[in-house]
């Protein structure tokens, strides 16, 4: 079974060909990324779940890919769970997240 470490690493690495001997050596490109591509993923609305954030055109939370992956789930379990999901959108909402925090700064 495929961790979600391995999962980035394939994501981030096999583009550039590069072998990676540990999660630290995902590459950097956070600060290239696009959030306006996440408007086409993920919506919130104050009539559907509460406002909470789910996948367009569906009734799914974000925060049910993040308990999966958090109990040791991988990506591909997710989407058996939900085959309205695409992979793509939820590698996506990944790399938004990684954006979200490394960009943040602390004072």
């Amino acid at each position: 079974m495929e961790t979600l470490v391995d999962e980035l690493k394939d994501l981030y690495l096999v583009q550039e060909n590069q072998e990676c001997d540990s999660e630290f050596e995902i590459i950097d490109d956070y600060k290239q990324f696009d959030m306006s591509k996440v408007k086409n993923i993920v919506v919130s609305d104050s009539k559907i779940r509460g406002g909470a954030p789910v996948f367009k055109g569906t009734r799914i939370p974000l925060n049910a890919l993040f308990d999966r992956l958090e109990v040791g789930n991988s990506i591909e379990d997710f989407l058996r769970g939900y085959p309205k999901i695409r992979r793509e959108d939820v590698i996506e909402v990944i790399r938004a997240s990684k954006y979200l925090f490394l960009s943040y700064q602390t004072n």
